[in-house]
């Protein structure tokens, strides 16, 4: 797990002869008690904390029947905080982001479990090959398993049932792929090939294995000179079925096929159809992709002329020499993402999302490379390309990556109603450069649970991780150390069905996120990733007809933090309710709770002085501990709720230098500081 992969410390001493390394990002700092830094160069001074005798025995592994009912600790009696902002943000380039920077999702235990683990053919054998498919009822998982021939490209249509889905069975043979369910979950569609003349075919089969049928029988599979090439664009209801087939190099022709009497009806005029095809989810419009370098255009669902947004047939002449990709719908089909970029690769890909009724569109993110839409249409996760640059204010400025690669992934999740990105965490290293497009096709998009609640993600080493979007926090999935390549939810939320280049995985995961009180994080803007770097600065964006220019950036005011305690304190502080959902709160303050929950721990920036402060939970009583003139960072409570760990960094040295920060102690009343470097 790299970075992240930090054991427990078993003895409070064991942290005394060490300090926390802002090189390497790590530092553990109490018994059970998980603070790290997973940041590598990226960001530096940054500690999240898990309560951990706590998170074991909420959070630790379950059994499998246990999942669907996953508990949730509840916090001690006292006081809570909320974040109101004091106002909002125009919309604007660069987008603002939320202060501090945003939250960077902590680790905690799994909480999946595996139900099965199957030979499969993992990897799609064409680009627009499907290789599994969930019924509508999440009870049966469709796949493509191993052929009769070990080397062969084909496979064979599996067929396995909840709740274990151990035992495969098999329901048809020389398989391609795309399989597809009814909406009423009685038959499958798929691709297979016809080894007697070679040639592609689309057939149905029963559920239960019986009523094998080839739709195009005889000759009328030779839709193409070729072999006949064929992929199943899903169906439309129980007697139609959208296909694909050839229609020259670079082009797609969708057909609507009527099981009743066997017709295919064109959906676009021949001459008139594009590579690739994305249908709002209402079918009111189509999204087309074309060209050798990419394209898109919009239509109506039904056919007709294509508006394209780029290329040499772009309706603004201004958008003719850049690259468009099609990224995902919004859930009412309103709008839709795509990225932007140059033709000459001379920066990379920024999000755009595009109005359809409006007709205009409009940038949001610079280095982003793969984004989707929550179930809700309130989120976008996306994975970025290259280093992040923050301004001095928290706001995303750019990407600084290599043109040629490797470049650092990262993952975030922005809330579209606000502009605003609400977590962001780095993913490692991919082996991708930007400088040819369909570079971009080898990166796996995030997958949002249906419900909403949990997305999954696969990092730089292949590996797959849950993120819950209401609590930020993720836990590693572990697919027996294979590297994931396909991840698809069921219609229920409750599995997941991981395939890697020869498994297929079927993990059963609890769809109400973590369930903690998690702490607060705040973080400070990364250093510039080292050379050799290409430094994209964003240059002014064409824009659409119909887009006027983008405002000034005008940042919001800090929100209002303040705490009102059941007794009077011994000193005053701002006050405050309980956390809002997907908030963060002020960034002066941080919050750590001792195991025992004797003490809730944090630091508060007032009249530009770090103080640091405890609360009893059980009274409201606050009490300041010190007012220091140095630096204060990540305090940590220990389990006892009797001593203290901070990093103190002096103001009189370069705070830039690891080498600098001091690891101290203290008791819990602020008596008896002392360094322990």
């Amino acid at each position: 797990m790299g970075t992240d992969d930090i054991p427990p410390v078993t003895n409070w001493s064991q942290i005394v002869p060490e300090k926390a390394n802002f090189a390497t990002g790590k530092a553990v700092f109490a018994t059970g008690v998980y603070a790290f830094f997973p940041l590598g160069d990226y960001m530096k001074a940054t500690c999240l904390v898990l309560v951990g005798w706590l998170a074991m025995m909420s959070l630790g592994l379950m059994a499998c029947q246990g999942l669907a009912s996953l508990p949730t600790a509840t916090s001690p009696a006292g006081p809570t905080l909320v974040y109101s902002p004091t106002s909002t943000l125009s919309p604007t380039v660069p987008i603002p982001m939320p202060v501090p920077v945003p939250s960077i999702p902590l680790i905690i235990p799994a909480q999946s479990c595996l139900l099965s683990n199957l030979p499969a053919k993992g990897e799609k054998l064409l680009q627009q090959a499907n290789v599994l498919a969930w019924s509508p009822d999440s009870h049966s998982l469709a796949f493509l398993g191993p052929g009769e021939i070990d080397d062969s490209l084909l496979g064979t249509l599996t067929l396995v049932e909840g709740p274990g889905f151990e035992t495969p069975h098999h329901l048809a043979s020389n398989v391609v792929g795309d399989p597809a369910w009814s909406p009423d979950g009685s038959r499958i569609a798929f691709v297979a090939f016809r080894s007697d003349d070679e040639l592609g075919t689309v057939m149905t089969v029963n559920a239960d294995g019986s009523g094998l049928h080839d739709l195009f029988p005889g000759e009328t599979a030779r839709t193409d000179p070729g072999m006949g090439y064929k992929a199943v664009g899903g169906w439309l209801d129980e007697q139609r079925i959208l296909i694909m087939t050839n229609c020259g190099t670079g082009c797609s022709r969708p057909l609507q096929l009527d099981l009743k009497d066997g017709v295919l009806t064109p959906i676009f005029r021949p001459g008139g159809e594009g590579a690739g095809y994305a249908w709002s989810p209402d079918r009111n419009y189509v999204v087309v992709t074309a060209g050798f370098n990419p394209q898109i255009g919009i239509a109506s669902g039904t056919g007709g002329e294509i508006t394209w947004l780029s290329g040499h047939h772009a309706h603004d002449p201004a958008w003719a020499r850049f690259w468009t990709l099609f990224a995902d719908w919004a859930p009412d089909g309103s709008h839709f993402l795509f990225l932007q970029q140059p033709d000459d690769a001379s920066e990379p890909p920024t999000l755009w999302v595009w109005n359809v009724e409006a007709g205009s569109g409009s940038p949001l993110l610079p280095g982003v490379v793969a984004a989707t839409w929550s179930p809700e249409g309130d989120t976008i996760a996306f994975l970025s390309l290259g280093q992040p640059h923050l301004g001095s204010d928290g706001t995303w400025q750019d990407v600084v990556a290599m043109l040629e690669g490797p470049n650092t992934l990262g993952v975030g999740l922005y809330l579209w109603p606000e502009k605003q990105i609400i977590a962001f965490t780095l993913a490692g290293e991919v082996s991708l450069g930007y400088r040819w497009p369909d570079q971009l096709g080898q990166l796996v998009k995030p997958a949002w649970a249906p419900n909403g609640n949990l997305l999954v993600y696969r990092d730089g080493a292949g590996i797959a991780w849950i993120l819950s979007a209401d609590d930020l926090a993720r836990y590693e999935l572990d697919a027996k150390g294979a590297s994931v390549s396909t991840l698809s939810w069921s219609p229920d939320s409750k599995k997941l069905a991981v395939s890697t280049s020869e498994n297929l995985m079927v993990f059963a995961v609890p769809g109400t996120g973590a369930g903690l009180p998690l702490p607060t994080q705040t973080t400070e803007p990364p250093s510039p990733a080292p050379s050799p770097t290409l430094t994209y600065t964003p240059s002014p964006q064409p824009t659409a007809t119909s887009v006027p220019p983008s405002p000034t950036l005008t940042p919001s005011p800090l929100p209002t933090l303040t705490h009102t305690p059941s007794s009077s304190p011994s000193a005053a502080l701002p006050t405050a309710t309980a956390i809002s959902d997907r908030a963060a709160i002020s960034p002066g303050l941080n919050t750590t709770m001792g195991s025992s929950w004797h003490r809730i721990l944090f630091t508060y920036n007032h009249a530009g002085a770090t103080e640091l402060w405890t609360i009893d939970p059980t009274n409201g009583t606050a009490n300041q501990q010190i007012r220091p003139n140095d630096v204060i960072h990540d305090p940590a409570m220990s389990p006892s709720g009797d001593v203290i760990a901070y990093i103190r960094i002096s103001d009189s040295i370069d705070p830039q230098s690891s080498t600098t920060s001091e690891l101290w102690l203290m008791d819990k009343d602020g008596s008896n500081p002392n360094t322990r470097e």
